[in-house]
């Protein structure tokens, strides 16, 4: 460290050490990835946060994704998943939604391959651009706006939901995909 007097104060006045720290004394994060240590200025001085602390931080506040760009769709907004694999304690099944829906819907009786075939329907090109995104970026939820309709596109689990939550936006309706290509109605309010 170096250490420097104000030698030309007035007599009466004290005379105050000011401490500058030389070059080599700086805090300088170590190159290995492992052991790096995240520092930013702010306020005047050096912060630093260990590795775990920044992980922490970055799985509660993971970087925001861009929009998708989806054919035909006006609007679109990107919001947290409370419902993402890892976020919640629940574990969603593809199969376990589809045997819920069709309890629901129609009955444990009707057999799945049967209801699977009656409530299957193909997803439109906005909706295979919209899974594509959901799977890419399952700590997020997608809202999106089509005309008449409000949809919310997320993982949950191994598969993705399309979900109308609005009574007023196309009805609540719940559909989910576990292949990008079709999606079964599991839910209708």
């Amino acid at each position: 460290m170096l250490q420097l007097s104000l030698f030309d104060c007035p007599v009466s006045a004290p005379v105050v050490p000011v401490v500058v720290p030389a070059v080599a004394d700086l805090p300088v994060p170590p190159s290995d990835p492992e052991a790096r240590l995240r520092w930013e200025y702010g306020r005047g001085e050096f912060q630093f946060w260990d590795v775990g602390a920044e992980a922490r931080w970055r799985a509660i506040n993971p970087p925001r994704p861009s929009l998708p760009l989806l054919p035909g769709v006006g609007f679109g907004m990107i919001r947290p998943n409370s419902r993402a694999p890892g976020v919640t304690a629940e574990v969603f099944q593809y199969e376990d939604t589809l045997r819920m829906g069709r309890s629901y819907l129609v009955g444990a009786s009707v057999p799945m391959d049967q209801f699977v075939k009656r409530h299957r329907s193909s997803l439109t090109d906005w909706q295979k651009a919209a899974y594509t995104w959901a799977v890419e970026n399952p700590l997020w939820r997608l809202m999106v706006d089509t005309p008449g309709k409000e949809w919310e596109v997320s993982v949950e689990g191994d598969y993705v939901v399309l979900a109308l939550p609005h009574q007023d936006k196309g009805g609540e309706r719940h559909y989910v995909t576990n292949n990008g290509r079709s999606k079964v109605l599991v839910n209708v309010d």
